[in-house]
């Protein structure tokens, strides 16, 4: 079963997409991250011209 799953992991990991695929995902959360800083940040006056 673990030879299995290195195998899996492997091939995965080799991939064309797996890359761009984390890099995408890692894009998604840093863009929810930044609307959310800037709903609080706002909310909160931190910013001199909101």
């Amino acid at each position: 079963m673990k030879v299995q799953l290195f195998k899996y992991w492997e091939a995965l990991r080799t991939s064309f997409w797996f890359i761009p695929a984390i890099m995408v995902f890692g894009a998604v959360v840093l863009s929810a991250a930044a609307i959310q800083a800037d709903h609080l940040a706002m909310s909160e006056g931190w910013l001199p011209w909101g």
